[in-house]
């Protein structure tokens, strides 16, 4: 799924959208990851997903 497809659904929050582009990098390990389509399925740039993945990485490494 892209951007436009969840633009305006109001299902989903913050976090189920990371956990979305999540499941995608973990579906698609086996070919070079489109920074782009991930950041789409969290509903932000590429640049704003990665710092909410290092953010990520960084939370669930303190716990």
């Amino acid at each position: 799924m892209f951007y436009h497809e969840y633009e305006r659904s109001g299902v989903m929050d913050w976090l189920e959208y990371m956990n979305a582009s999540l499941d995608y990098i973990e579906e698609n390990l086996s070919i070079k990851v489109d920074y782009e389509r991930i950041a789409a399925k969290a509903l932000c740039s590429s640049y704003n997903f990665q710092r909410m993945l290092l953010l990520h990485r960084k939370r669930a490494s303190q716990e």
